[in-house]
């Protein structure tokens, strides 16, 4: 009984009333039911901070990752550029090297042409001294040999033209005693000459009477490589007659004759 007079005698809280620490008393219910839902909440967040440690300490890895490829690559791409540079510098004093020995080349090339254009000019103007030299040579020559009286001089030869005729044994003979020949004709130039100073037919130094058909000059030289003027289709020893001696006709060619017959004489001797 005391006790229930002792609740009695506590006089109960009205709504509008506060405590001593001046709270009301559902004020104060509340405030409880927060702090208890904070921690509820503080309790359901832990493993989203975790996980978002976890994810910042990724991203910061891979941060890390790409920025040590990043160095690494700048640094290969220095080293590639410091080769790149040594290359180029390598090869620009190759080409540089090149371009004054090709500059040096050619240098020396143009030089030599100039050398042998002077050379040639040199030995062009040589031969044509030497041209001029073997033209006035043999003049010289002609103006100092001479032939004797009655003989017709030309080139370096001296030629008498008989009046007489004999036959061509008897012509060899009378050339023989002035110590010349039956004419021997070398070129056309001498036989233009002949022709020019006879007007009628005359022996020739060769015949074939040693051997039929072996054609020989008196004075030796080779027949078969010297110049010949033969008429068409001589020498042919007409109707089997024995023609071993050549004359020239008036026609200027040669034909092949009797020895026996009379012709006119031209001896040929060399200039003294």
């Amino acid at each position: 009984m005391e006790q229930m007079d002792y609740y009695t005698d506590v006089e109960p809280f009205s709504r509008n009333e506060q405590n001593r620490d001046g709270c009301r008393p559902g004020k104060l219910k509340t405030d409880r039911g927060m702090k208890a839902e904070d921690r509820n909440r503080h309790k359901l967040s832990a493993p989203v901070a975790y996980s978002l440690l976890g994810l910042s300490i990724l991203l910061s890895a891979a941060a890390l990752c790409v920025a040590v490829i990043l160095l690494a690559q700048m640094g290969e791409m220095k080293r590639s550029d410091a080769d790149f540079r040594v290359e180029s510098s390598q090869w620009m004093s190759n080409v540089t090297g090149n371009v004054e020995k090709a500059t040096s080349s050619l240098s020396d090339v143009q030089a030599e042409i100039a050398l042998l254009g002077e050379l040639t000019w040199n030995l062009e103007k040589a031969i044509a001294q030497l041209s001029k030299l073997q033209t006035e040579i043999p003049r010289q020559r002609e103006s100092v040999y001479s032939c004797p009286d009655e003989w017709t001089k030309f080139k370096l030869r001296c030629y008498n033209f008989s009046s007489s005729s004999a036959n061509w044994v008897e012509a060899q003979r009378s050339c023989a005693s002035a110590d010349a020949h039956l004419v021997v004709i070398n070129n056309a130039e001498e036989q233009s000459f002949l022709k020019k100073h006879v007007d009628v037919s005359w022996w020739v130094g060769l015949s074939d009477s040693a051997s039929e058909g072996d054609w020989r000059w008196v004075d030796g030289t080779d027949y078969y490589s010297s110049v010949k003027f033969w008429a068409h289709g001589q020498p042919n020893s007409y109707k089997a007659t024995d023609e071993d001696c050549a004359v020239v006709l008036t026609d200027g060619l040669w034909h092949d004759w009797p020895c026996s017959s009379r012709r006119t004489i031209i001896c040929e001797k060399p200039a003294q």
